[in-house]
């Protein structure tokens, strides 16, 4: 669980999702000085050859069907304080009063207020969450008297949040419309299990720590954590289970889904992706198609400047050339589909806002390269941290480039809006790099050297997939800059062990 919670905070790394999946997300910021803000991302995945992964074992189909490029809003942040202050205009608790004074309510506004609400007032706690538990981390024992006045602050903060929406949506019960009120329960469920989630989170870290240390702190924990589950048994937020059942569980995590999406759409974009062959068959197809008819239009008169044309060889090199014609085509078609990636992205997608505003664009490229292709010192990166008693084996192995660009167009205004950077997740299911591996644990024999009984252990067999990133990118003085992080994901027959972050020498 505490895995889960690091890995939500860390843009631009590497982490495992879940046993087929890891991802990355990333984050990409507005420069108001650009009419255009571009950012390139490279990954070079370097495949152990046992693996036997190629361009005839792997398609590009086959590979963009098994990653997922998710796009959205970056969550605005807010400190919990300033979302109940009066004179704070952007929070979204204050927009949702300036609505319910008006004539008619807006129903879809006051959706999109209560989701963002909900996702601003996760992220704050979050990050509050994760600066006390990294100096927790730091700490390890030391200053004990200091944790109890910061968690007693926090817990006074949730407190006054939760008080003023609670009693927010008391007020409007009898006001406003069943649909209006159902918003509300789900936003307050939403924020409940989210204080339920990162305190408990922070207090197993606390008791992982010496015995006794942190008494006072554990007590503050635990009263919000149940002060919340008895709320939410109260008020009908609990999702329904029953005892004795089989399925008895499955709704909790379910419903908890249900409620992630939902809270999410203030978020989400709108987003249209097309392939090369979508965007541009039809010109490849005609230059092709145009290439090969010029051809034969140039043996078709020299053969009828030969031949007579009701004679055999007439019509024998007629459908030759046709033929050829025909072949030519379709070659062509192919070399041109496999070279379109130095011209046309294999994928291009449309990024728009849910008011139809086009915010950017994103373009995706594939291809194997070979050593040669590699951008300069690559190389060297790859082979650091190598195992020095092997450092002279000529490794070989398949390389794999995947490019993605963003582009972020400029927009009058945007930099008031509170919905303006956006953060992408890249994921990939590596499931079929894995199937030709062996079988994940192998046995081994070996002697005891007092006994000289001969045993049998059975070892992990793992392979280690190498991952360079390259970042670049336009920084406000209008210079670029490049950025570059070494990755490596461990694996075995049965999925992802783990990802290790590698740093530079």
């Amino acid at each position: 669980m505490i895995e889960e919670f690091w890995s939500e905070l860390y843009e631009g790394e590497i982490h495992t999702r879940d046993q087929w999946q890891f991802e990355l997300k990333s984050e990409f910021m507005i420069n108001p000085t650009l009419d255009k803000n571009v950012y390139k991302q490279e990954f070079f995945l370097f495949i152990p050859s046992p693996l036997q992964i190629n361009s005839d074992t792997l398609s590009k189909s086959q590979f963009y069907a098994a990653q997922t490029n998710l796009i959205r809003y970056k969550t605005p942040r807010m400190p919990l304080r300033e979302l109940i202050d009066p004179s704070y205009s952007p929070s979204p608790l204050n927009r949702l009063q300036q609505l319910f004074s008006e004539p008619s309510l807006n129903l879809t506004a006051v959706l999109d207020e209560l989701q963002l609400f909900g996702n601003i007032f996760k992220t704050s706690l979050r990050d509050r969450i994760a600066r006390i538990s990294e100096s927790v981390e730091k700490m390890q024992g030391y200053g004990t008297d200091l944790y109890t006045p910061v968690i007693k602050e926090l817990c006074e903060q949730i407190n006054e949040v939760c008080q003023f929406f609670r009693q927010m949506q008391t007020k409007l019960t009898l006001d406003f419309s069943p649909q209006a009120i159902r918003y509300f329960r789900y936003t307050d469920e939403y924020i409940s299990h989210a204080i339920d989630e990162y305190f408990l989170i922070l207090l197993e870290q606390f008791r992982h720590l010496e015995e006794k240390r942190y008494e006072e702190v554990e007590k503050l924990l635990c009263h919000l954590i149940v002060q919340e589950k008895l709320y939410r048994k109260t008020h009908g937020l609990e999702p329904q289970t029953k005892k004795g059942r089989i399925a008895s569980n499955e709704s909790i995590l379910y419903r908890q889904g249900l409620l992630n999406r939902f809270m999410l759409e203030a978020l989400m974009l709108k987003s249209y992706r097309a392939s090369l062959e979508e965007k541009h068959g039809n010109i490849l197809g005609s230059v092709a198609a145009g290439v090969a008819m010029f051809v034969y239009m140039i043996l078709f008169v020299w053969k009828v400047s030969v031949f007579v044309i009701n004679s055999l060889p007439f019509i024998l090199f007629a459908v030759i050339f046709y033929i050829l014609k025909d072949r030519l085509k379709e070659g062509l078609k192919k070399i041109y589909y496999k070279q379109a990636y130095r011209w046309f992205p294999d994928y291009s997608t449309e990024i728009w806002s849910a008011k139809g505003d086009e915010i950017g664009r994103l373009n995706e490229n594939f291809a194997f390269i070979s050593q040669d292709q590699l951008p300069p010192s690559f190389l060297t990166i790859r082979n650091n941290h190598f195992h020095e008693e092997l450092q002279a084996l000529n490794r070989h192995e398949t390389i794999i480039q995947y490019k993605r660009e963003v582009t972020l167009y400029h927009q009058p205004g945007r930099m008031k809006s509170r919905r303006r950077e956006l953060t992408t997740i890249f994921r990939l299911n590596i499931q079929s790099f894995l199937q030709k591996a062996s079988n994940a644990l192998q046995p081994s024999l070996t002697l005891d050297p007092y006994t000289l009984e001969i045993s049998e252990r059975l070892l992990p067999k793992i392979y280690h997939l190498n991952i360079i990133i390259r970042n670049t990118y336009l920084q406000p003085d209008l210079s670029i800059k490049s950025e570059v992080k070494t990755f490596r994901v461990v694996v075995d027959k049965t999925g992802i062990k783990r990802v290790e972050l590698i740093k530079s020498p």
